[in-house]
């Protein structure tokens, strides 16, 4: 079974490093990529082509609506 590559975004460290653990925790997911910020999400995302991101909704620069 190939694993689903994720990315987490989010501008608080605590919040992104709680999913971070849930997701190396989760059998058949893979954390390819982690990011702080929408800007930081769009490089990640063109850069790694993840299967699925969680993402932070309300954050400063770019929003998780605005990286949608």
């Amino acid at each position: 079974m190939t694993a689903i590559r994720v990315i987490t975004v989010d501008d608080e460290p605590l919040a992104r490093e709680r999913v971070s653990t849930l997701v190396h925790e989760t059998a058949g997911l893979e954390l390819v990529g982690e990011g702080g910020n929408g800007l930081e999400a769009l490089d990640l995302i063109t850069r790694l082509a993840p299967d699925l991101v969680f993402i932070d909704v309300e954050m400063p620069e770019l929003s998780g609506f605005g990286v949608i």
